[in-house]
């Protein structure tokens, strides 16, 4: 049989057993094609991230609950404090963080929704390129990521909500690479 020159058949206490004869490592390719496979992989990455960008775009939102916080900026920038009503000292926010973001952004511009718009995008973004640059993947695994972050509505609808979810995409991509990185072999141990 054909299959016979791929696979060793070893007799083991649970049965037969199928062993590849010469298994390549997810990351080799053939050697006279090295770098073709490397440049169109590479392309194929690009392509993927300039899909998410677009489908961030054609799908971009702000949701009513955005504007709460949209509110307590205002009211920040404008002088007022950190507050929903100028006169009460009530926090309306529950993210202190993307609201420092937003504070800055709209200070800086003196347009909050296309700041909004434009920050989520650049952050989701941001860590949905971190995935090939940072973790230590295969190109089939990175393909597959990015590929399924495409198609996933919710990552790409939310990304531009102006809710802390790009943010969020943010520090979770910090965290998986710094769990990737904690893994023996895998670079530089952090602690």
């Amino acid at each position: 049989a054909a299959w016979k020159e791929f696979f060793d058949v070893k007799q083991q206490s649970r049965g037969l057993v199928l062993q590849p004869v010469s298994p390549l490592p997810p990351t080799s390719y053939p050697e006279a094609t090295s770098h073709q496979w490397q440049v169109w992989l590479w392309g194929a990455v690009i392509g993927l991230m300039i899909l998410i960008g677009i489908s961030m775009v054609r799908t971009a939102w702000i949701s009513d609950d955005a504007m709460i916080t949209f509110r307590t900026v205002m009211n920040v920038t404008h002088g007022y404090g950190l507050t929903w009503n100028i006169d009460e000292r009530v926090q309306a926010y529950t993210h202190p963080l993307w609201m420092g973001v937003l504070t800055l952004g709209y200070s800086l511009t003196g347009d909050l929704f296309t700041t909004t718009i434009i920050l989520s995008m650049a952050i989701a973004l941001g860590s949905v390129a971190l995935i090939p640059l940072r973790l230590g993947a295969s190109f089939p695994g990175i393909l597959l990521a990015l590929t399924g972050l495409l198609f996933a509505k919710p990552f790409i609808e939310y990304s531009t909500s102006g809710l802390e979810n790009s943010l969020s995409y943010l520090l979770l991509a910090l965290v998986a690479i710094a769990a990737y990185h904690q893994q023996p072999g895998n670079g530089k141990q952090f602690g």
